[in-house]
């Protein structure tokens, strides 16, 4: 395995390398202005240790009490973390952001908006595999880890993911993601 990123100086630069790789597949999270923080996260109440996690906050019209938009405050990430999986994990945090930041249909089901999110951690992966420039260590871990995410037995996003990827086939990251924004689902399998 790679080396684990313990430092917020990695875990910054890591955060906006993944931006960049976000946007050369035209996913456009430049003007989501998030700051990444390691952290300490919990396990949840049913035991699974959360790896990642986009805090946000409803903004609420003071006249009328009703929900007029979001902020994302941060993006809290897991300390200590294999280079790799840090990667996959603020790719999976940034896509919630995207999600969010597009007004996140309240109507979006959890099933497909964790898929989509899990979606663009494989693409974003895969890209950064196909980067003539990854070192063959890493290269190596990337490929462990596209295994995992495509057998699917070890996550609760094995089944949302594999309806995104469905949706990926003869599709762009792109084509996907415009979807999912206008109509908080995932667009039919192409033959």
């Amino acid at each position: 395995q790679t080396e684990r990123i313990t430092s917020q100086e990695d875990a910054d630069e890591l955060f906006e390398r993944t931006r960049t790789i976000l946007e050369t597949m035209g996913l456009d999270v430049g003007h989501i202005n998030v700051p990444v923080k390691l952290a300490h996260l919990p396990p949840t109440r049913g035991g699974y240790r959360t790896q990642g996690l986009t805090e946000k906050r409803e903004i609420r019209s003071t006249m009328r009490g009703r929900r007029i938009g979001r902020e994302i405050d941060r993006v809290l990430v897991q300390g200590g973390l294999p280079l790799v999986r840090m990667v996959q994990v603020m790719a999976h945090e940034l896509a919630h952001c995207w999600v969010h930041m597009q007004g996140g249909d309240p109507q979006m089901s959890p099933v497909v908006e964790e898929g989509f999110c899990e979606l663009v951690a494989y693409s974003v992966l895969a890209a950064w595999r196909a980067h003539q420039d990854t070192e063959p260590a890493v290269r190596s871990d990337i490929d462990a880890a596209l295994r995992e995410m495509e057998r699917g037995d070890v996550s609760a996003y094995s089944i949302p993911f594999r309806a995104a990827l469905a949706a990926l086939k003869n599709r762009t990251l792109e084509d996907v993601a415009e979807h999912v924004r206008a109509n908080a689902l995932f667009p039919p399998r192409l033959a």
